[in-house]
């Protein structure tokens, strides 16, 4: 269990590293737009025209290999992680299955969401594209908080059988 708390702890490190640093700091890149992965509920043609406009090759660069970085090692570790996560904490086989939907998704839309938005930067721009990128940015950001609610879910679910368990031991013993 301490390999998966661990890893649940690099989870959210990569999360604040990734969302919260390196994508924020892209705005000084960008004249103080938004990249696309930030945008929870997607964006138009006009904001991927703005953002192309506005970044320079170099700053097109540094979104791609963050991307490629942080962009691949963040979902990846979520996925895995909360997997292993349900292992210990879903006994039964189809359940479990089922919870692994939301990280398994997550990994896979995030992963073919980068490469749609560098997509968006190195080729002509078109409708149907920024609409696929837009529409993956969004289910993304959905699975993965449907993820991180089934994590904590379970979390304070199991923590409340075992302190129901541990004040039960208390009463028995005292009796």
């Amino acid at each position: 269990m301490l390999l998966i708390s661990v890893g649940l702890v690099v989870c959210l490190a990569l999360f604040a590293y990734y969302h919260l640093l390196t994508m924020v700091q892209m705005k000084d890149l960008s004249d103080s737009l938004t990249m696309p992965d930030q945008r929870v509920f997607g964006y138009t043609m006009g904001d991927i025209q703005a953002l192309r406009t506005a970044m320079d090759a170099d700053a097109v660069g540094q979104l791609n290999y963050l991307h490629k970085t942080a962009g691949f090692l963040f979902p990846m570790f979520t996925a895995v992680f909360s997997m292993l996560l349900f292992i210990r904490w879903i006994p039964n086989r189809q359940t479990r299955w089922l919870a692994w939907m939301a990280p398994i998704g997550f990994a896979v839309v995030d992963i073919w969401e980068n490469f749609a938005i560098d997509a968006l930067f190195s080729h002509d721009l078109s409708t149907g594209a920024v609409l696929l990128a837009s529409i993956l940015t969004t289910i993304r950001w959905a699975l993965l908080i449907i993820t991180a609610g089934l994590v904590f879910g379970l979390g304070v679910v199991r923590a409340n059988r075992g302190f129901k368990r541990k004040l039960l031991a208390i009463r028995e013993g005292t009796d």
